[in-house]
């Protein structure tokens, strides 16, 4: 009976052996796969550190022209407005004032008149 039972073990420790040896291979590819997705992680983060450094000396860059040429805000925001929207709101915000003002001064004309 002592000798079953050595068999016995002898072939458990055999299995788990290959399965330790299986698990620390797929450990180690896994380990692999993980650290060069770091490094592009790592690698991307750099750039996007660049990038946004680069960004905001431009945007102190355009603040200091802002302040050296003393536009006001109302150029700016039309500015802001053609950049992100277009010429067509420009058109469409400048030609509001064009009507209050045009309705402003026929107001004014006909007060004048009386």
């Amino acid at each position: 009976m002592d000798t079953t039972n050595l068999i016995h073990a002898d072939i458990f420790f055999f299995i788990t052996s290959i399965a330790v040896v299986l698990f620390t291979i797929l450990l180690i590819f896994i380990l692999v796969y993980v650290l060069r997705t770091i490094r592009a992680v790592t690698h991307v983060v750099e750039k996007i550190k660049i990038e946004s450094e680069q960004v905001i000396d431009d945007l102190s860059d355009l603040r200091e022209k802002i302040k050296d040429s003393g536009s006001n805000m109302s150029g700016m925001g039309k500015w802001l407005l053609t950049l992100v929207f277009g010429k067509v709101a420009s058109g469409v915000f400048t030609a509001s004032k064009r009507k209050k003002k045009a309705k402003g001064t026929n107001r004014d004309a006909s007060e004048e008149r009386e």
